[in-house]
């Protein structure tokens, strides 16, 4: 059975998050974050919720929840674990298994290798993607130049690489060593084969991340993974820059809803003329609550500032989505 964890840190929408699959789901604490943003619905929540809000708690109250003390021994990750196991799991996938806390990170990698010495399936996924490998070999469909490491977890592992930059024939790789670090993938698919000891392969992204994503889903809803993809696609570090700047701080200001704040974005794009953000942003307003008829009132008192010309444009980009 395929267990999926979701933590409470950074998550890069990688290929590998995108198409996860899981017959049973646990949200540790702050991890239904992610759930939200996801659309994934928990089968079970656990932790002492120190660090969730209470909003979303609320919303997600219909789902069995298992509370804890903050002054427990395990971490709140390592109590999902054990829920999965109790429910037959034998593989595990960790979202937002990485974050600004160091030893939080820490913890989960070595967690999550030490359930690979147990002879579990893991993998985890925060701002890289993290695979362990232990006498077996593994394909990734990856594309060229990719950037990723591997890091011996045992005094010496046996392992060959094919499809890289820099490629090993049974190379002893040992632990404590820089060697597999920084390699980047030639073709694909990258094939990484472990014939004794136990390996990490790290896949590294641009610093693109999902976070809690709130006004992000709200606005962009089923359009966010297209979205997101878009500009990561478009250009890494100015994607970052919208996201950083305007979604997760602007958008996220307390004062003014997002229905709004959407309806304002529309009579401002309005006057800037790009018609794609115009569409963009009345789906959002629709997303968030507007109506059609509120929309067009918008685009009617806009008209009376900056022209009928660009009203009519907008209009347009409204009747065609209607």
């Amino acid at each position: 059975m395929k267990a999926l964890i979701l933590a409470g840190g950074d998550l890069h929408l990688s290929s590998f998050v995108q198409n996860i699959k899981a017959d049973f789901v646990v949200a540790a604490d702050s991890g239904l974050h992610h759930a939200k943003t996801l659309g994934l619905k928990p089968d079970l929540i656990v932790g002492d919720f120190d660090s969730v809000k209470q909003d979303i708690l609320k919303e997600y109250s219909h789902i069995p929840t298992q509370t804890f003390s903050e002054h427990k021994d395990l971490l709140d990750i390592e109590i999902a674990l054990q829920a999965a196991l109790e429910q037959g799991a034998t593989s595990f996938q960790i979202l937002g298994a990485t974050g600004s806390r160091l030893d939080q990170s820490l913890a989960t990698f070595f967690i999550a290798s030490n359930l690979k010495r147990q002879g579990f399936e893991i993998s985890i996924h925060g701002e890289q993607d993290v695979f362990f490998l232990s006498n077996e070999n593994k394909h990734f469909d990856l594309p060229e130049n990719q950037l990723f490491s591997l890091l011996s977890l045992d005094t010496i592992s046996n392992v060959s690489l094919e499809n890289a930059l820099y490629p090993l024939k049974n190379h002893h790789l040992k632990f404590g060593i820089g060697l597999g670090v920084s390699n980047r993938v030639k073709t694909s698919p990258l094939t990484v084969t472990v014939q004794e000891g136990l390996v990490a392969v790290i896949l590294e992204y641009a610093s693109l991340k999902l976070g809690t994503m709130n006004a992000r889903k709200k606005i962009w809803g089923k359009k966010t993974e297209a979205i997101t993809k878009g500009l990561h696609n478009l250009d890494p570090d100015l994607a970052q820059l919208i996201i950083d700047v305007a979604y997760d701080n602007v958008f996220e200001r307390p004062d003014l809803d997002l229905k709004t704040k959407e309806l304002l974005a529309v009579a401002h794009l309005m006057h800037v003329g790009t018609e794609s953000e115009i569409k963009t942003h009345i789906y959002g307003a629709l997303n968030c609550g507007a109506s059609p008829e509120e929309i067009k009132e918008t685009i009617l008192h806009g008209a009376m500032f900056i022209g009928f010309p660009k009203a009519m444009a907008a209009m347009k980009v409204l009747k065609s989505i209607k």
